[in-house]
């Protein structure tokens, strides 16, 4: 019977054929080896995810109160600014609410790795928060921005060696 000490690898399907006369020791380690990359693999691809979205969604809000001033000077029509306005609201509040989502599910993903503090994901919480309250949005887009970075600067530590 073959026990497994980290956590990581208890649940892991072995689909592989063992094949007869070679080393079984061997074999098995390859295998798990292979179902870990798969598995650091995964968690590297919500990270990256979660540091470019951060980076995008928090330049924009941080630019956001210009482009809104922008468009309010454009346009002379006081109905259409509203219209416009407002669907900027609702479509960035909706980006703010993900966020947050964002941020809890990694907080939640990350909690026993680590390469990941769970900083990142605190800030992408606090970030998005902040974003939510009227007139703070940019201070949460610096804030999101800071989180997505430390994401991508995590990235370096996912190396899987064979």
């Amino acid at each position: 019977m073959i026990s497994f000490t980290r956590p990581s690898l208890k649940n892991i399907k072995f689909n592989e054929k063992l094949k007869i006369g070679e080393d079984l020791d061997f074999q098995i380690r390859l295998i798990l080896l292979n179902n870990e990359k798969e598995i650091l693999m995964k968690k590297k691809t919500l990270a990256q995810l979660d540091g470019i979205i951060g980076l995008v969604t928090g330049t924009i809000l941080t630019i956001l109160p210009i482009i809104i001033i922008m468009i309010a000077s454009i346009f002379d029509d006081e109905e259409v600014v509203g219209v416009i306005l407002g669907i900027i609201f609702i479509i960035f509040s909706l980006v703010k609410i993900g966020i947050l989502i964002l941020g809890i599910l990694s907080l939640i993903y990350y909690k026993d790795d680590n390469r990941i503090s769970i900083a990142p994901s605190v800030l992408l919480i606090v970030g998005s928060a902040l974003a939510l309250v009227p007139f703070l949005g940019w201070i949460g887009g610096i804030v999101i921005i800071v989180g997505a970075s430390l994401f991508l600067g995590s990235l370096k530590k996912f190396k899987v060696e064979l």
